[in-house]
C-alpha cells in the first residue's frame, strides 16, 4: 500500500501517487481497490507478503458506509471474513506459490492468475432462507453467480435479511459464554424486602393478602391483621402509641390512623413545624393548644388543612394567633374554646363572628363559618353586654355559652338572650354566669323565658339571692333542681 501524497492543503493528490508509483516500480501496473476509496494496492508489495492486513483509517462519520463496501465480494480472500452479515465461505485454493505471513494468513500470489472465487454452501445460510436451486434468486447477484459480477455492491434489503438470523445466533451465544464464565457468587439477601402496600389482589397462590390499607401476611406470620392492632392501640396513651411506632413499619402505619387520634391534646407545648405536620396527618376531630402560644401562621395553616375539625380550644393563647380564625377556610366547627384569651374583647368578637374578610373561588356562601357553633366558652374574657348582642346575631344554633368571669357582664346583656328575635330562647341549654358580680335577680326573670335551658350556673354572683334562684327551679319546667346553693340542674334520672 502506497502512502498518500498530499498537496499543501493537506488533499489527496491521484496524479502525484501514480508518478511516485511508475518512478519506483517502473515494470508494474498499480491496481486500484474498488471496495475503498482512495485505494491503490501494489502487486510487488502484496507478493512479498508486506500490509496484507492493512486497512486504510475512516472517520466515524463514514464508519456504516464502508461497514457496506466491505460487504461486496472482490478479488481478496479477506473481504468475505470483513462482512458483517457473518456468512461463511470456503476455504481459498490458492497455487503453490501461496506463502504465509507473520499472522499465518495465506498470501496468494497475483502473477499466477486470480484467486477462485468464494461460493456460499446452502445449509450454512438462515434457516429463514430455503437452500433450494430455483430459489437462490433471493441471494444478491454477486453471491447466486460466484464468479459473475463479484465487485456489485449488496442492496439493504439482501443484508438485513441475511444477517438478522445470524446476529441473532450470535448474540445468543455471547450470553450463554458470559453465563458460564461468570464469578460472581451470589449471595442470599440480608435483609427482609417486602412488598408495598398498595399491591393488587395477586399473589395468592402464596397465601399472601394484600390491598390498599393491609400488609402482607403469610401463613403462620407474626404480623397481626390491622383491625387487632387498632384494637390493642385504643387502650394505650399517645405517649405509648409513640414508642409502638418505633417497632416496624406495619405498626408506624396504624400509629397515624385517625380513629386513634380523635382528640390530641397538645396544651402548653410551643407547636413546631413537626407538630404541625403530624396533627395535619393524623386528622383530629377535637384539638386542645391550652397555653401553647400558637402563633397566627401556623393556626392559619392547621385551619386550612383539618376539614374534619370539630372541636378547637384555644384556652391563654393571644389574639394575634386566634384572629387566624378569620378566614374562608376555617373548619365548620361546633365547639371554641376562647378562655383566658388575651387581648379578646367585643371587636374581636365580631371580627371573628363576622363573614370572613377572604374568599375563594366556588365559595358560594359569604356568611360566617363558625355559625354552626354549639358551644361557645368566653370565660375570662374582657367583653361586655355588647359582645352577647354579637352571639345573638350570628350563633343561631348556640345550646351551651360559658361567660364565666366576664366582671362585665350585667342584667342587660343577660336580657339579650332572651328577648326576640334571639334564638337562644329556644336552643340555649346550658349558661355559665359564675363569677359574674354584677348580676342580679332580674337575670332570673329574663332566663325564666329560655325553654330549653336545663342547666344555670350562678355561683360566686353575690348579688343574686337564693330564694329567688329556688323560685327560678320551681317555675321551670324541666324538674330543675338546686344542686351547689346557686347552681340549678336537672334532677338526676332515678
Amino acid at each position: 500500500m502506497v502512502n498518500r501524497p498530499r498537496d499543501r492543503m493537506g488533499v489527496w493528490n491521484e496524479n502525484a501517487s501514480f508518478l511516485v508509483v511508475q518512478e519506483l516500480c517502473p515494470e508494474l501496473e498499480g491496481v486500484v481497490n474498488e471496495d475503498l476509496p482512495n485505494s491503490w494496492e501494489c502487486p510487488k508489495c502484496c507478493k512479498e507478503g508486506k500490509n496484507v492486513e492493512y486497512r486504510p483509517r475512516h472517520f466515524r462519520a463514514r464508519q456504516k458506509s464502508s461497514d457496506i463496501r466491505r460487504m461486496s465480494i472482490s478479488s481478496d480472500n479477506n473481504s468475505m471474513l470483513d462482512c458483517k452479515d457473518g456468512i461463511k465461505t470456503e476455504s481459498i485454493e490458492a497455487d503453490s506459490d501461496t506463502t504465509l505471513d507473520e499472522f499465518g494468513h495465506s498470501i496468494a500470489s497475483f502473477e499466477d492468475g486470480p484467486v477462485k472465487r468464494q461460493k456460499i454452501e446452502p445449509q450454512e445460510l438462515s434457516p429463514a432462507e430455503p437452500s433450494n436451486s430455483d430459489e437462490t434468486t433471493s441471494l444478491p447477484p454477486s453471491v447466486s453467480n460466484g464468479s459473475e459480477d463479484m465487485g456489485s455492491p449488496l442492496t439493504n434489503n439482501n443484508l438485513v435479511a441475511v444477517a438478522e438470523p445470524r446476529k441473532l445466533a450470535l448474540r445468543t451465544q455471547l450470553a450463554h459464554q458470559l453465563a458460564g464464565n461468570s464469578t460472581k457468587i451470589l449471595k442470599r439477601a440480608s435483609y427482609i424486602v417486602r412488598p408495598s402496600s398498595g399491591g393488587n389482589k395477586g399473589c395468592s397462590n402464596l397465601g399472601i393478602v394484600t390491598n390498599n390499607v393491609k400488609d402482607v401476611r403469610l401463613p403462620g406470620s407474626l404480623i397481626l391483621e390491622q383491625e387487632i392492632v387498632l384494637l390493642v392501640f385504643k387502650h394505650l396513651s399517645p405517649a405509648d402509641v409513640g414508642r409502638c411506632a418505633q417497632v416496624c413499619r406495619t405498626w408506624a402505619r396504624c400509629s397515624v390512623e385517625p380513629s386513634l387520634w380523635r382528640k390530641m391534646d397538645l396544651s402548653h407545648k410551643h407547636p413546631t413545624a413537626s407538630h404541625l405536620a403530624g396533627i395535619a396527618r393524623r386528622q383530629p376531630e377535637v384539638l386542645i393548644l391550652d397555653w401553647s402560644g400558637i402563633a397566627k401562621r401556623q393556626l392559619a395553616w392547621l385551619a386550612g388543612r383539618l376539614p374534619q375539625l370539630r372541636e378547637l380550644s384555644l384556652q391563654g393563647c393571644t389574639w394575634a394567633g386566634v384572629s387566624a380564625l378569620r378566614t374562608c377556610t376555617c373548619p365548620p366547627l361546633a365547639l371554641l374554646d376562647l378562655s383566658f384569651v388575651s387581648g379578646l374583647n367585643d371587636a374581636s368578637l365580631r371580627d371573628i363572628l363576622s363573614p370572613p374578610p377572604d374568599s375563594r373561588p366556588g365559595l358560594v356562601d359569604t356568611k360566617s363559618r363558625l355559625r354552626s357553633l354549639r358551644a361557645l366558652k368566653l370565660a375570662g374574657c374582657d367583653i361586655s353586654d355588647v359582645s352577647l348582642r354579637y352571639v345573638t346575631q350570628h350563633l343561631p344554633r348556640l345550646t351551651f355559652l360559658d361567660i364565666s368571669s366576664c366582671t362585665r357582664i350585667t342584667d342587660a346583656g343577660v336580657a339579650q338572650l332572651a328577648t326576640p328575635p334571639a334564638s337562644t330562647i329556644i336552643t340555649l341549654q346550658k349558661l355559665d354566669l359564675s363569677s359574674c358580680r354584677l348580676l342580679t335577680d332580674s337575670s332570673l326573670e329574663h332566663l325564666a323565658r329560655c325553654d330549653a335551658l336545663t342547666r344555670l350556673d350562678l355561683r360566686h354572683t353575690p348579688n343574686v339571692t337564693a330564694a329567688a334562684i329556688a323560685k327560678f327551679a320551681v317555675r321551670s319546667r324541666h324538674d330543675l333542681k338546686v344542686m351547689d346553693q346557686k347552681l340549678i340542674a336537672k334532677r338526676p334520672a332515678s
